[in-house]
């Protein structure tokens, strides 16, 4: 019977270290670059300029648009949502909730993602939301808004820059303080 031949030792003590030592510092870089951004809801457009649009008015009379340069100096809350969306049923009570109460200085619009304009005017028709409701059936103005998840709020302020953007369903008490900061 022959005797096993000893392992050949290819990774000296000094390797280790170094080893050690790299993975250490990778992971404080990523600890320190990326880990404080995960979770942040924001756009790249957050401070700058909303991005004009003009969309198609659902439940109105046919040819209608709703363009946001009408609404130049009021606060706008663009409400992202699809029919398909569960979350966004859910968001949609809290943000008629703000339209109903602060109808005077904020306006509310539904910016509806990529349902037929037939079935969106259904559902408006049935629901009767406290806002309008618009379609960007080929998506061009959640593109243009980075809008990643739905449902997405944007609040714009007077001056027409994006001050707010928030993905998920938006507590109320969360939904007045973003317009709040707005004004």
């Amino acid at each position: 019977m022959t005797q096993p031949k000893p392992i050949k030792e290819t990774y000296s003590v000094k390797q280790a270290w170094v080893t050690a030592a790299l993975v250490l510092a990778t992971s404080a870089l990523f600890g320190l670059a990326v880990l404080p951004h995960i979770g942040e809801q924001h756009s790249a457009h957050t401070g700058s300029a909303a991005p004009e649009f003009s969309l198609p008015l659902a439940g109105d009379i046919e040819g209608s648009r709703w363009a946001l340069s009408a609404y130049r100096g009021r606060v706008v809350v663009l409400d992202f949502w699809a029919l398909w969306c569960k979350p966004c049923r859910e968001q949609m009570p809290i943000t008629e909730r703000l339209a109903r109460g602060r109808s005077k200085d904020v306006v509310v619009v539904g910016v509806n993602e990529g349902d037929p304009m037939a079935d969106v005017e259904a559902f408006v028709a049935k629901q009767r939301p406290g806002y309008d409701v618009v379609s960007d059936a080929d998506g061009e103005v959640a593109e243009r808004y980075q809008v990643r998840g739905l449902p997405t709020l944007v609040v714009i302020d007077r001056s027409g820059r994006v001050s707010g953007f928030e993905s998920g369903v938006v507590p109320y008490a969360r939904l007045e303080r973003l317009v709040d900061e707005a004004k």
